[in-house]
Parts: C-alpha cells; structure tokens; sequence
C-alpha cells in the first residue's frame, strides 16, 4: 500500500482554506510550509492554484516586522459591479435608523 505525501504547498492551500479571510502570521506559515521556503510556498499557491492571497506587515514596537498573509477565496472578492442591484422602488431597511419597526406610528 502507497500512501501519497502531501507537498508543503498544498499544506498552506489546506490551512488558507481552512481559515478563509483571517490573517494568518508568518511564523504560523513557516510551520506549515517549511521555514526555508514557505514564502516560496505562498508564491506557488497564488500561481499554480490561482489563490487570491493578500499580505501584510506589522511593525512591532522592538523595531521587528511580521508579515501575516489571508486567502480571499472569490466569494470573497466580489465587487460591487458584479452584484446584481438593490430594486429602487421604495425605502431601503437600512433607511429606517429609528430603531422602531415598521412605518406606522
């Protein structure tokens, strides 16, 4: 019986699926994808996987800066121009800030 190994790429695939939308840090990654080549890791999903990863750095107060990265899976990218639009017809829910429902008083 052959088992099949899992690359380190698709171990981060796996853990960016698993976490759609959060910011995970480097180091989290690292773990995941090898920490000679995970950022080499992320590269390969965005190219060969076509995942739409974003990146970011915080600066820490010691002077040291931590990348974190989070997969936007394509429900998540949906702009505005590819929905379809709100009728027009009438208010809108969120046009009554009240509090009080319904328009009668």
């Amino acid at each position: 019986m052959t088992t099949k190994r899992t690359t380190y790429r698709d171990e981060v695939a796996a853990l960016f699926r698993t976490l759609p939308a959060i910011w995970i840090h480097g180091e989290n990654l690292a773990e995941v994808g090898g920490y000679y080549a995970w950022r080499t890791r992320i590269s390969d999903c965005r190219k060969q996987l076509g995942m739409v990863i974003e990146n970011r750095q915080q600066r820490e107060p010691n002077g040291r800066t931590r990348s974190q990265y989070r997969y936007l899976p394509v429900e998540y990218t949906l702009k505005a121009e590819n929905v379809a639009p709100r009728p027009s017809n009438g208010p809108q829910p969120e046009d009554d800030r009240s509090g009080i429902t319904g328009r009668g008083r």
